[in-house]
Parts: structure tokens; C-alpha cells; sequence
């Protein structure tokens, strides 16, 4: 299963779009979330975060999981209890989820890491989209610095409903 933390909300979230489930507004509940000052988890240098997100995505999203995946190695492990699940509870294709609940999604056409051959450096955000755009060390795990080549030639930084659009100089 998932580990430690990471990635259950969107699992939840899957599971409910697309297997039947609903979501309710009740004006008067209220939620709460508390923040220690710091995790009782010990670092162990093994990226679970990371894993658990490609275990959701390859559960939940299909063909569209490669585009989580990117160029990734981590081994998350078996999945085949979790398909099974989805299989028994007849859930949508995440194709049926993009089409009707996310229906003004950014199709992504491919998706990559940008980096300078000589110093081995990627471009990146910093997760700031306006400020300059830097070179620094490249992560795997693509983040700020995962670019998606779009079909009308643009390179596009996604990050939630934010996006920043790189054009080749001279186009509109």
C-alpha cells in the first residue's frame, strides 16, 4: 500500500469520481488540520512520497500514468490488490474522468526535463512563476522543473491551475 504519507487525497479523490461515489457541501462542518512543528518520521533517504504518487497513478490514471511516471525507476510495487479493487467496483476509465469531470484539462502531449548538456543543469522555476527562470541541479522527479511540450509548439510549466507558457521567440 501507500506508505507513511503522500497521495492518499488524490487516491480518495479517484476512487470517488470515478467509481460512483459523491461528493456533499455541508455549509456548517468544518475541517481542521494540524501541523506539527516537526514529522515524528525519520528521514530515511527513500523518496515514499515519490512512490506513492506513481502507485496511485498507475492504479487510477490509466495510459495518462506515463505522464506521472515521466522517465522514473522506483519500483512501487504491487498494484495488482488495488486494480483489482477498481476492476470489482466497476470504476470509469480515467478517460471518462477527464471527459466529464475535468473537462477543461491541459492534455498534455509530452512531458520532459529540459536540461544544458555541458553543465548538466535543468531549467527551473523554483515554483515561482514570476520570477526569472534559473538553471540548477536536475531532480528525477520532474516538479518545478517538468515541462510539457504542447501541440501548438509552446513549452508549458503546470503547476495546479498556474501555468507559464514559453514561446520560441518571433511566434504570437
Amino acid at each position: 500500500g501507500l506508505e507513511i504519507w503522500g497521495s492518499e487525497n488524490i487516491e480518495l479523490s479517484f476512487k470517488a469520481w470515478m467509481c460512483g461515489g459523491r461528493l456533499e457541501i455541508d455549509p456548517c462542518s468544518r475541517v481542521g488540520h494540524i501541523f506539527r512543528k516537526s514529522s515524528p518520521i525519520k528521514p530515511t533517504g527513500f523518496p515514499f512520497q515519490l512512490r506513492n504518487k506513481l502507485r496511485v497513478a498507475a492504479v487510477w490514471m490509466d495510459e495518462s500514468a506515463r505522464h506521472v511516471r515521466g522517465g522514473s525507476l522506483i519500483d512501487f510495487g504491487n498494484i495488482s490488490e488495488r486494480v483489482a479493487l477498481r476492476r470489482k467496483l466497476q470504476c470509469h476509465s480515467f478517460q471518462w474522468y477527464l471527459d466529464n469531470i475535468y473537462p477543461d484539462h491541459i492534455p498534455p502531449e509530452h512531458q520532459t526535463n529540459l536540461m544544458q548538456l555541458p553543465s548538466g543543469l535543468c531549467i527551473d522555476t523554483l515554483g515561482k512563476f514570476s520570477a526569472p527562470l534559473g538553471l540548477y541541479p536536475c531532480k528525477d522527479q520532474g516538479g518545478n522543473q517538468r515541462l510539457t511540450l504542447t501541440g501548438g509548439s509552446e513549452l508549458a510549466f503546470v503547476q495546479g491551475d498556474s501555468q507559464l507558457c514559453l514561446r520560441p521567440m518571433g511566434s504570437a
